[in-house]
């Protein structure tokens, strides 16, 4: 029993203490930055909470957003069980002498496996949805281009991984 108490303390004072991180403040007036797993505005993290709210309220995003909430716990579910069955398995097969049944961490395992699908899908849903949210902003255009972004770029070409050619190119993007 010893052994256990420790890591639960840690693991209640962490989840107390992301309980009661402040929320970060996520304005509909400007658009998200997809970093990674990250989403940003400017220099501040957004909760998944907060963004997961204010999408699903935004008229272009909202549309985005359906079947997410199902996805995402159906996922979170799966793997809390599948994940349980293999911790509780191990722990009972290391401690106990005789022969070990590894039956319920198998079962566990195939949970976690269903359950990867399920949060890829919501993953998806939410990066769909924040994309569509960035996109209903207009972007600056030129006005001596009028719209047109000029690019410029230069590309070292090899022929055979002899020497090179460099090539410069001009681009006008619509």
């Amino acid at each position: 029993m010893r052994y256990t108490t420790a890591p639960a303390v840690l693991l209640a004072a962490f989840m107390a203490a992301c309980a009661t991180t402040p929320a970060k403040n996520f304005d509909t007036t400007r658009p998200l930055q997809l970093d990674g797993g990250t989403y940003r505005q400017g220099d501040q993290p957004i909760l998944v909470s907060d963004l997961e709210e204010k999408l699903a309220a935004h008229p272009s995003a909202g549309t985005k957003m359906g079947g997410y909430k199902a996805m995402k716990w159906t996922g979170l579910i799966l793997s809390s069980v599948g994940g349980s069955l293999v911790g509780w398995n191990v722990g009972d097969n290391l401690m106990k002498t005789g022969k070990a049944d590894w039956t319920p961490a198998l079962v566990g395992a195939g949970t976690i496996a269903l359950a990867i699908p399920f949060a890829l899908i919501a993953d998806g849903q939410l990066r769909s949805a924040a994309e569509s949210y960035n996109g209903s902003f207009t972007q600056a255009q030129s006005k001596v281009l009028g719209g047109a972004v000029p690019f410029f770029a230069v590309l070292p070409e090899t022929e055979g991984g002899k020497g090179g050619k460099c090539l410069a190119g001009v681009t006008m993007s619509f």
